[in-house]
């Protein structure tokens, strides 16, 4: 609901921090157009979308969602590159140490386990693997 008279702030004021703060917040770290949408509602600040980036880019949360998210994107590529189907790399063996990645664990909680029996397809290429995790228990992943 819009007000008719919305009170009016200055772009560069600790209030309006404050208040565009408040709602980064209550609204998750979403993006800047979903914070300026809530806070025209209430608040009249010229200069809005510099203040919501100015709090975007001192939100420290955001900041690692970021840098995890271009990281993602860039660096882990290259550590499992998927040249398996231009080069022929060195099949996978028991014993082999391997990472877990599992979207529902926090950031850099990957859980690290050993190869403990490969299952061939029908054209013998290993499709799926049985991995012991370190607390014993035994999970199968698809290569």
């Amino acid at each position: 609901m819009h007000m008719k008279r919305p009170i009016i702030l200055p772009k560069k004021s600790w209030l309006t921090d404050l208040i565009v703060t408040e709602y980064h917040w209550k609204y998750k770290h979403q993006n800047h157009q979903t914070v300026m949408n809530e806070v025209q509602q209430k608040f009249d600040i010229p200069g809005l979308r510099s203040a919501c980036h100015r709090v975007r880019n001192n939100c420290f949360r955001c900041s690692l969602h970021q840098f995890w998210k271009k990281w993602l994107a860039s660096y882990l590529p290259t550590l499992t590159r998927r040249s398996k189907w231009f080069e022929t790399q060195p099949p996978l063996q028991l014993g082999d140490l391997v990472l877990i990645v599992d979207d529902a664990l926090p950031r850099g909680c990957w859980p690290k386990g050993r190869i403990v029996q490969l299952v061939p397809s029908k054209d013998g290429t290993t499709r799926r693997v049985h991995v012991q995790l370190a607390n014993k228990k035994i999970i199968e992943r698809m290569v």
